[in-house]
């Protein structure tokens, strides 16, 4: 009899078929730190190939300070106080079905919600472009920085998928933020020359700077 059940028990588990990754939908919750600050994502994962997400991003910068040689005119120094935020739709697809199943490739939009405020201020500030100074104590000329609203993400990475339980997620890639615009507050000490001098030379500076953000980003994923 013995000998019967052994060999029925192991005629049935020859017939089984091999376990195959998981088809099943699952939600998620995603964070993460990087370029982009701390990160909350929400995560639907179709299937094993194919996820999408909704993220939120958010990174307060200290107050840092942008002088002339930094700038590359002589129009410093300016104090910069920005603010970087987001909100993102992202598509992440895994192309490999067998090696490296654990490679994603992600594409999506970004709400741009940052800001870029720069201010100067001082008895002899260097105003425009011709050498020219002006009292700004009691008058700081203060102007804002942006770029495009909705922006293009590309990242390569890992993680994001339908395994349920805690996973690693990573993402390296980019963001374009497109061209810089510089917008100045009233101001009744500098001439409008002057200001449409310093315009130009920060919209060129911060396009340098940031047009194109890097992203790196490392965190862990919990699907349910």
């Amino acid at each position: 009899m013995l000998l019967s059940l052994f060999a029925f028990s192991t005629a049935a588990l020859a017939e089984e078929p091999a376990a195959t990754p998981s088809s099943d939908a699952r939600h998620g919750l995603s964070l993460g730190v990087g370029t982009l600050g701390g990160s909350l994502s929400y995560i639907y994962a179709a299937n094993e190939s194919l996820a999408l997400s909704a993220r939120y991003h958010f990174l307060p910068a200290p107050e840092s300070t942008k002088d002339s040689e930094m700038i590359g005119e002589d129009i410093g120094p300016y104090q910069d106080l920005t603010t970087l935020s987001g909100a993102s739709l992202l598509v992440h697809y895994h192309p490999f079905k067998t090696k490296m199943q654990w490679a994603r490739v992600s594409l999506g939009a970004v709400y741009n919600m940052s800001s870029i405020d720069i201010s100067k201020s001082g008895d002899e500030a260097s105003v425009g472009t011709a050498g020219s100074t002006a009292d700004l104590t009691d008058d700081p000329l203060k102007a804002s920085v942006s770029f495009n609203s909705v922006l293009p993400s590309f990242t390569l990475g890992a993680g994001i998928n339908n395994s349920e339980g805690f996973g690693f997620v990573f993402d390296l890639g980019v963001m374009y933020q497109g061209a810089a615009s510089v917008s100045f507050e009233d101001n009744a000490t500098v001439s409008d020359d002057d200001i449409a001098a310093e315009k130009s030379v920060l919209e060129d500076f911060y396009a340098g700077q940031a047009s194109i953000y890097p992203v790196l980003q490392l965190g862990v994923s919990y699907m349910f």
